[in-house]
């Protein structure tokens, strides 16, 4: 289908070329293409393949009005559990683990559970009713084999801190022996009971027949091998002797019922776990979406399917593929943004999903910015959006479904690709980008002097200017309110270096706007930097003396540095940013408190670093406390003098920079321009087509 693109738009488009300074060549958007469908799409929201490890031993979820569980095959899934509104199903994998504590005191076995947790572990507390008492198992779980449950009791065990707090600790398994099977889960309850009163573990479990009804039998136990199952079916004898015990059957799928306290005495959640090859589909009744507590509380459309891939609980939201557009959509902008704006994200983002496949195995994307960000919301604007542009992706010359790259804000120009990645790809190309909109929303910042001569930042609104001027013409401020100082302008992140008082009059030494996806700055000291650089350097360095910028690309990121005067230049320069300490682009200068250079006579210049005196230099020479002064340059800017070497980043820009910036976008659009206008202007050589 072809897809018409208003002629005045791209004559626009040609216009704007022209005033951001990069040329658009005039290319109507039209295409015939064989674009692949793609009715449901995979999202991993926890999994563990060889691109991703996010995988985690239990997920809770649930539903504003209630939602159901089953075993999933190809024929379908049968509900074999409910929950009711708002109530949390567990889920987790059937596999191997370790009981560290079985305890009647609930208190004693949250005491351990927290400990476990401070420590790094995710343990669960499960509730095991026993003789007529209730007892508390704190576990872990979610280990592919013994050996591997096997090696995390011990390093419990070396931990001073843990190991006093457990008791009788054991490895557990996943062989069982049936104490019975019922056709209704009302019969299997009054075995269970029974089976418990003397003195047995014992769970529900679920399976489905060959005629496709539900059975429901109790299981007892949980151990590792043959022997222990032998073992086990002797003590339950001669506890039980009227009961009859079979192995279980563990070959078929199942459903295993517990319940779970991990989170309080009296928060009763259904601990649903199933074995390794089986399929779990969890879905929300009449509709609605679905709750993962683990993500924050985020609800999803669609269900919820869990499996085991690589010995490790896979978390899948599938869901209808526009669907997911919807959110990530809302995701990736935001709604209130123009149209325009949001229909150029949706094309790009279909594009982008379509291409993938199934990359992560058993998924086509995850739900992170590693791909695309996706969090579930889904706002009415957004929607209209992406429904517009239904089914429309972006293709290449060859008619391929094009993977568009794309990021927050580039800073004032997009990047080419050899700056990010390290290698030509002719459908990038650096473009000016408007993307100082941003700015309009952002709150101004004053770097200020305290008395100590520490430097930091508050915000403007918290002082007030005067007109007063220091002997060498700086500004003087007076709080308005007692306020933090910090170390850049960013709030909830950057640390606090003083406290400005209510009253205080300091010099200010330059007004900002708060870091934002246009314009930041960072200050890092150089043993932050030393340990960040070092995570990825092939040799080490002991100290950080020296950083400074020695290569720029075409947009003007940094592709090389010299870290103490040796260069470092990476085959894919976008890896400074981590390197860096997780800075927001390559798109920035380096400025070093602790180093400055003195001209001297006829032009000599004269490097200073670590020093512990500085001077100024007149009719006589006398050295100075380096610590709490300042430099000022023929233009007026000054920049203190530190008596330790900290590195400030003043960078533009949020993300890779490749392809199209969501802020640039967003400019455009308020100016006029149409979704296709836009994505012409940062994508070459591929044009719009419909299935």
């Amino acid at each position: 289908m072809k897809i018409q693109v208003k002629k005045k738009t791209w004559a626009a488009v040609l216009a704007a070329g022209m005033l951001l300074g990069a040329s658009v060549p005039y290319a109507p958007s039209t295409a015939y293409a064989a674009v692949p469908k793609l009715d449901a799409i995979r999202v991993g929201l926890y999994l563990e393949t060889s691109n991703a490890h996010t995988s985690i031993p239990a997920v809770s979820l649930s539903a504003d009005k209630g939602l159901t569980a089953g075993l999933r095959s190809a024929a379908g899934t049968k509900p074999m559990l409910e929950a009711a509104a708002g109530k949390i199903v567990r889920g987790s994998a059937d596999q191997f683990g370790v009981r560290l504590l079985e305890t009647p005191d609930y208190a004693k076995a949250k005491s351990l559970a927290d400990k476990l947790t401070t420590a790094g572990y995710k343990p669960a507390v499960l509730l095991s009713p026993k003789a007529g008492s209730n007892q508390y198992h704190v576990v872990l779980e979610g280990y592919a084999d013994a050996a591997a449950a096997q090696s995390a009791l011990a390093a419990v065990k070396a931990n001073a801190t843990l190991a006093g707090a457990i008791a009788s600790p054991a490895v557990t398994g996943t062989l069982r022996l049936n104490a019975g099977s019922y056709a209704t889960e009302a019969e299997a309850a009054v075995q269970l009971n029974g089976i418990r009163q003397v003195g047995l573990t014992g769970d529900l479990a679920i399976q489905e027949n060959a005629d496709g009804t539900l059975v429901y039998s109790v299981w007892v136990g949980n151990e590792t091998d043959q022997k222990g199952l032998d073992a086990l079916k002797a003590q339950a004898a001669a506890a039980a002797p009227n009961a009859v015990f079979q192995p279980a059957d563990v070959t078929r799928p199942y459903l295993l019922v517990r319940s779970d306290r991990t989170t309080g005495q009296t928060a009763d959640v259904t601990r649903l776990s199933f074995p390794s090859g089986a399929k779990v589909w969890v879905a929300p009744k009449a509709s609605s979406k679905i709750k993962v507590v683990e993500k924050g509380d985020r609800t999803y459309s669609g269900g919820i399917e869990l499996s085991v891939h690589n010995g490790k609980m896979a978390v899948i939201n599938e869901l209808p593929f526009e669907q997911y557009l919807y959110s990530v959509v809302s995701s990736e902008m935001s709604t209130g943004w123009p149209q325009e704006a949001l229909k150029a994200q949706a094309v790009a983002a279909r594009s982008y999903a379509l291409q993938k496949g199934l990359e992560y195995e058993i998924a086509h994307v995850v739900d992170s910015v590693v791909n695309q960000a996706y969090s579930g919301k889904e706002y009415p604007d957004v929607i209209q959006a992406v429904d517009a542009t239904k089914g429309q992706v972006l293709v290449t010359a060859k008619g391929a479904v094009f993977s568009p790259l794309f990021h927050s804000n580039a800073g004032g120009m997009t990047a080419d690709s050899p700056e990010v990645w390290g290698n030509a790809n002719a459908n990038y190309r650096p473009v000016t980008s408007p993307d100082d909109v941003v700015l309009r929303s952002r709150a101004d910042w004053m770097r200020i002097v305290l008395p100590s001569g520490t430097t930091g930042y508050v915000p403007a609104a918290n002082v007030k200017e005067l007109a007063d001027r220091s002997a060498i013409g700086l500004p003087y401020v007076q709080a308005a309110e007692t306020v933090s100082v910090l170390k850049y302008p960013e709030l909830n992140k950057a640390p606090a270096v003083g406290t400005l008082t209510k009253g205080e009059k300091v010099v200010t030494l330059e007004k900002v706007k708060a870091n934002n996806e246009y314009s930041w700055r960072v200050v890092s000291s150089a043993d932050e930097l030393r340990t960040a650089i070092n995570k990825v350097l092939a040799s080490p360095v002991s100290g950080l003396a020296s950083l400074e910028v020695v290569k720029k690309g075409a947009s003007g990121r940094v592709t090389a540095l010299k870290v103490n005067g040796e260069t470092v230049a990476p085959k894919q320069p976008d890896s400074f940013r981590t390197m860096l300490g997780g800075l927001r682009s390559t798109l920035f200068e380096i400025e070093q408190n602790g180093r400055y250079t003195v001209m001297g006579a006829g032009g000599v210049s004269r490097d200073v670093a670590n020093a512990t005196a500085g001077y100024v230099t007149g009719a006589a020479s006398a050295p100075v406390k380096q610590g709490g002064m300042f430099l000022m340059d023929a233009s007026g800017q000054v920049r203190p003098i530190s008596d330790k070497t900290e590195f400030t980043f003043r960078g533009q820009g949020y993300g890779h920079g490749l392809g199209m910036s969501q802020w640039g976008a967003r400019s455009l659009a308020e100016q006029g321009y149409d979704y296709a206008a836009i994505l012409q202007y940062y994508y070459t050589g591929v044009t719009l087509a419909k299935d």
